[in-house]
């Protein structure tokens, strides 16, 4: 018999003529050479694949081999069944029945395919209704869709609703919106049901979003400089100078502090921290890093230098 190696028999009725069997595409062609067998309704086919008894799970392996290189043990019955019900909508697998084949009336999913194209047609393309913009898609189109991932499935009561609207604005093609509207599929519930018709989708909204500007990337070397840096301690320094405020204040005298890196600077005058009857100079510098040593130069009106010293932050040197 010509069909019996390689194929998958849905269904076992008294007759042979409503009984459904599926083939590879490969095989179809020698089939449809030889006559006799026509292609079934692909729905009717997963409907039937989905419903087949648990316990030819073994049959439904030994097809699947032929679908390509898949690890077949590693795989549950679930994803075995979903396997060849991909290969049925991506025409990699034919559904086909006994009976010669109909070429003057077109399947239900060219019907639909047709419609949709005349649907489309008229509306440009365009589907809209209170804001949000929708997609009319055939059954077993939906899976293929290109960009699948931007819509989601509309009920039936709303893609009614659409429709009806598209309608009222668009009254020369009404009868046609209408059409379209008898053939929405019903609701169903994956994967348990599959949809039978044309199925309306719509678009999801996109969440705009403002890119966080978060600077160039660190280096390994400014990394370990922030952490050295949290680990540093800062505190005050206190200095006492030899010298009369008066004859400072006298030569204009002003004393700069400057860190062992160069990384600080401070300039004072007498007048910054003096206090009335000191025959000294105490000056108080504030938030100095410890780690750090420090150098004071003390300079008159013309930049001589009246005196150097040198300490750490832990104070002034003896």
């Amino acid at each position: 018999m010509l069909l019996c190696h390689g194929t998958l028999s849905l269904s076992r009725p008294i007759g042979d003529e409503d009984k459904i069997i599926l083939v590879s595409s490969i095989q179809w062609i020698t089939v449809r050479a030889e006559g006799g067998y026509r292609e079934a309704d692909n729905r009717k086919a997963i409907w039937m694949l989905e419903n087949l008894d648990r316990h030819r799970s073994m049959e439904l392996r030994s097809f699947a081999v032929q679908l390509g290189r898949f690890d077949l043990y590693r795989m549950d019955d679930r994803e075995v069944l979903k396997l060849i019900r991909d290969a049925i909508r991506d025409g990699r697998v034919i559904a086909v029945q006994k009976g010669a084949e109909e070429s003057e009336t077109p399947g239900a999913t060219v019907q639909l395919r047709r419609l949709l194209a005349q649907v489309e047609k008229q509306i440009r393309g365009k589907l809209s209704y209170r804001g949000r913009q929708y997609k009319l898609v055939v059954d077993v189109d939906l899976a293929q869709l290109p960009d699948r991932d931007y819509y989601e499935v509309a009920p039936q009561s709303e893609a009614r609703a659409v429709l009806d609207s598209a309608a009222k604005d668009l009254a020369a093609h009404a009868d046609l919106l209408k059409q379209a509207s008898d053939k929405l599929s019903k609701d169903w519930r994956p994967p348990f049901s599959q949809p039978e018709g044309l199925v309306l989708l719509r678009r999801i909204p996109a969440r705009a979003s403002t890119p966080k500007d978060e600077g160039p990337p660190i280096t390994p070397s400014q990394m370990k400089a922030l952490i050295e840096a949290a680990k540093r301690e800062k505190g005050p320094l206190w200095v006492r100078i030899d010298m009369a405020p008066r004859i400072a204040e006298q030569n204009h005298a002003k004393f700069r502090l400057t860190s062992s890196d160069n990384s600080i600077a401070i300039t004072k005058t007498v007048k910054d921290d003096m206090e009335p009857g000191n025959e000294t100079i105490d000056l108080l510098f504030e938030d100095l890093w410890k780690d750090l040593s420090y150098s004071l130069q003390a300079e008159e009106t013309g930049g001589v230098i009246l005196h150097v010293a040198a300490f750490d932050a832990k104070g002034p040197p003896v």
